[in-house]
This record gives C-alpha cells, structure tokens and sequence, in this order.
C-alpha cells in the first residue's frame, strides 16, 4: 500500500458514516494486506471483509480452452498457474500471441518470482524460508503457526507483506483460531519454491559428496 495515510483518512470518515448509520462505505482493494491494515484501529467490530480468490480449475480450464490452448498445455499451464488470471493471461500473451515456448514462459514466470523470492535469501529474513518450506507440506497455516515459527514482530510484518506470502480472512469472528490464514502469494510462487527447494537441496548433497 502505497499511500497509506489516505486509507487511514478514507477509514476514519467511514467509521463516523458507519457509526451514524448514514451511509456504508467499500473499500475494494488489490492489495492483500489492506484488511489487515485497516483492522489495526480496531474497526474489527464494523468491518465485513470479502475476498475475491482465483479462479476455480474448471473456469481457467475454460479461459485456456477459449484462447485456444490444447489439452495437454492447458494442464501444465494449470499446474504452474493455478486460477491466478494474470498468470493465466500472461500464458496466453506470451504462448499464443509471441510464440514463446511453455519453457520460455515458464522461465520468465519463474524469473519475476525470483526477484520477490530474493527477500528470503536475505540473512535478516531467512526465517522466511523457514515458512516457505512449511507452507509447500500444507495448504495454509494459521496466523499463529505463522506467529510461532516468525516470533519476531517487525521482520515477520515485513515477511507477509512481501509478495511471497498472502494472508487471507476467513472467518468474521476475529476470535476464532483461524481468523487469519497464511499461504503462498500464488500458485507460480509456490512452484517457484519448489524449485528453489530442490535446487538447494542437490547442491548442499552435491557439497556435502565433495
């Protein structure tokens, strides 16, 4: 969030509207955090937050059938993307309209990944991969799984707002245990994560035979 003072002034004006009962105002956001964001000054009590996810295997299944995408590409696309749209749309850009090759868009997926992954490799910010590496055994974890393995507040803030990580709201009561769940920014990251695992994993063996 780039202007972050303007959402707290957008905020405060909707808090007095709702708490007069003239007028309901709609935060819509890209940004993942933003509930989060705006939660912290405790508007946890008037706020409903919905989130729009990806989309469901069959509907991508359908956009990538309708752009013209054979079967047998449609499932690696699927498999490197998931229902993230734009990944989705990038395939099309980069397959059908340039001619690239599923290789070449992977690697390019794969390469802006890499400059998002790289907050991770920082010493500061290794604990990160600490979680990446959790995150790719399970689909999500909760808030305070993520809490217990990233104990440190101010560089576990700085961890979920990076684009590795997304943090979504499930449940309305934040009372609840899984009010908030922890999981990779998107499919591609989480294959991105994969691949680093492995890389790593074969070149610590690869040093360790040496």
């Amino acid at each position: 969030m780039n202007e972050p003072k303007n959402l707290r002034t957008l905020q405060s004006f909707a808090k007095s509207a709702a708490a007069e009962g003239s007028v309901q105002i709609v935060f819509v956001s890209s940004e993942g955090k933003a509930p989060d964001f705006l939660a912290e000054s405790g508007a946890k009590s008037r706020m409903w937050t919905y989130e729009i996810g990806d989309a469901t295997e069959e509907e991508a299944k359908a956009y990538l059938s309708a752009m013209g995408f054979d079967p047998n590409l449609q499932k690696k696309i699927l498999h490197l993307c998931g229902g993230r749209f734009v990944d989705l749309d990038s395939a099309r850009l980069q397959i059908m309209q340039r001619k690239n090759t599923f290789e070449e868009f992977r690697q390019s997926l794969f390469a802006a990944r890499g400059v998002e992954f790289g907050l991770l490799r920082r010493k500061e910010y290794s604990e990160g991969l600490v979680l990446a590496s959790v995150l790719l055994k399970k689909d999500y974890i909760t808030m305070q799984g993520c809490i217990d393995i990233l104990p440190e507040t101010p560089i576990r803030e700085s961890i979920l707002r990076s684009h590795v990580f997304a943090t979504h709201l499930f449940q309305r009561n934040p009372e609840d245990d899984d009010y908030v769940h922890v999981t990779f920014q998107s499919t591609a990251m989480k294959r991105y994560a994969e691949m680093y695992f492995q890389k790593n994993t074969a070149n610590l063996a690869s040093k360790g035979q040496s």
